[in-house]
């Protein structure tokens, strides 16, 4: 499955007819070209990413008691706060994930970052809950655009051996963020005030600004969109930056980066509509989006601990300072965001399944959240509290799966599509916690843990792996065309469970390995 004709321990594996096309000669010249100095500075700024939102999400639910104190606001107006961030994001997946696909992964992104730093830095200087409400929905339209063409522009220029690993490393800066926020703010936040502490969060955009000046755009985006010199001259810049020398079968020229069909292909792309109307898009598509949007909804049982933790008259144990305890809490959810990433890290290290890695995680935070409703001691939440929200990182796995799956042409469109749905959520996922609150946190737990199972539910519908193999492209046998090794991840455990045929941590029989090395084996013999 996937476009690259390359191979961890065959680079020159021969295809049908000897010729290599556009986008097996660009797979090979990034995965032989590896991890070097191109990879680092993108790995850098994607990290740098997601530890700026980390730190602005992490901050927001610790306002929380603040706010409702300082404005003398309900639940249901501090429900508006979260939702309006959501909105913002679910905007800015759509327009300005799309807009990527238009001028290009690096100008989105730097309008993303630009709209981050005007909107950050003005909502330090809000005057009431609507002025912070507005200015918070602007800004999560940078970051709702920006996670989506970071996670994709950076997948653009990974070798598949370390796509997984690298893409998970990137979201465990999403929990470090988290943590320096906030240990930073139990600190700060008595000392300057909330408003200092929240433009100090959106600092660190100012190195991601000049980073960002000093990358290339996305080989894959000039090649899909017909820019072919720019392709190669961009491919070549890789190399040479690298240092890492290219062999004549791999160096990719104006002729060999051209077919017959590029120019006609490129001046009338598939339309959306077009493409939402292939069945094979959306059989991955449609289990998919339903993964992003039960994770999300059930996710947001986490930015109500830090409040019900501060107000809460029935828990025992814990400091003197209910505050100090909320502070303690969203720093050990964000200790099990990175642990969580650090976990997904190793098992892509060792090649285990994205399907079944999703469906175990889902699962497990189903339960895991139930449980937490019934804890009655602070310090037991607060040892729960890491275990917990380690498990619920499904979204990690869901933002290295999902740019994986779809080709060039679809990519931005599909993983801004899954989250638009990720944002949706949250902005309805406030007000019924906030009802359910009125009852008792069991009632907001018991139903979130129920959306996160029906979540693993939805994964066994997802048909295709994508573990150690290239990210798909136009033409390639894989996600979009439904190769045959595929089946949906239901119908692979039961083949295993009937069948007493072990399977490999991809999902997959041992047997089907075994005829793929032979098929290989044979196509090389030829």
């Amino acid at each position: 499955m996937g476009g690259g004709f390359v191979d961890d321990e065959g680079d020159n594996a021969p295809l049908l007819g000897g010729k290599k096309g556009p986008w097996q000669i660009l797979d090979g010249v990034l995965n032989h070209c590896g991890f070097g100095k191109t990879q680092t500075k993108l790995f850098t700024l994607c990290a740098l990413v997601n530890f700026i939102e980390a730190m602005v999400t992490a901050l927001i639910p610790l306002l929380f008691p603040l706010l409702k104190k300082e404005w003398k606001v309900d639940n249901a107006q501090l429900a508006l706060l979260g939702s309006a961030i959501s909105v913002g994001m679910l905007i800015g997946a759509v327009l300005l994930g799309k807009s990527s696909d238009i001028i290009g992964r690096k100008p989105s992104m730097l309008i993303c970052l630009l709209i981050i730093l005007v909107f950050g830095f003005a909502s330090a200087f809000a005057a009431s809950m609507p002025v912070m409400a507005a200015l918070q929905l602007m800004l999560g339209v940078g970051y709702g655009g920006n996670i989506v063409i970071s996670t994709t522009y950076l997948c653009e220029f990974l070798p598949k051996n370390v796509r997984g690993i690298a893409l998970t490393i990137v979201a465990f800066f999403f929990g470090v963020g988290g943590m320096v926020c906030v240990a930073l703010g139990m600190y700060l936040i008595p000392l300057l005030g909330w408003r200092r502490m929240l433009m100090l969060t959106i600092t660190p955009i100012i190195p991601a600004l000049i980073l960002l000046v000093t990358t290339p755009e996305s080989p894959r985006y000039f090649l899909h969109s017909g820019q072919i010199k720019e392709c190669v001259n961009c491919l070549l810049e890789i190399s040479k930056y690298n240092k890492v020398d290219l062999t004549e079968e791999l160096t990719p020229t104006v002729e060999n980066m051209t077919t017959p069909n590029q120019n006609k292909k490129n001046v009338s792309q598939d339309t959306f509509a077009k493409q939402l109307s292939d069945p094979n898009i959306l059989k991955t598509l449609i289990p998919l989006l339903l993964c992003w949007f039960f994770n999300a909804f059930g996710g947001n049982i986490f930015s109500w601990v830090p409040l019900y933790i501060a107000e809460s008259t029935t828990l025992t144990g814990g400091g003197k300072d209910p505050m100090h305890n909320a502070y303690l809490a969203a720093f050990f959810m964000s200790l099990g965001d990175a642990l969580g990433t650090l976990y997904i890290s190793i098992a892509f290290a060792f090649n285990f399944g994205r399907r079944v890695l999703l469906m175990s995680l889902l699962l497990a935070a189903g339960i895991g959240t139930v449980v937490l409703g019934h804890i009655t001691a602070v310090n037991a939440i607060l040892i729960v509290l890491p275990v917990l929200k380690s498990t619920s990182q499904a979204t990690a796995v869901l933002y290295t799966y999902t740019p994986e799956v779809f080709p060039t042409s679809f990519r931005v469109n599909g993983l801004a599509m899954c989250s638009t749905v990720h944002r949706f959520a949250p902005v309805v996922a406030p007000y019924l916690a906030a009802a359910l609150m009125k009852y008792s946190f069991i009632h907001v737990t018991t139903v979130f843990g129920g959306l996160y199972a029906c979540g693993a539910i939805c994964s066994l519908f997802v048909s295709v792996e994508t573990a150690g193999k290239d990210v798909v492209e136009e033409g390639s046998k894989g996600a979009a065309d439904g190769g045959d090794e595929d089946a949906m991840l239901m119908v692979e455990l039961c083949k295993y469970s009937a069948a007493g045929v072990p399977a490999d941590t991809a999902g997959r029989r041992n047997f089907d390995i075994k005829s793929e090395e032979e098929a290989y084996a044979g196509a090389a013999s030829i």
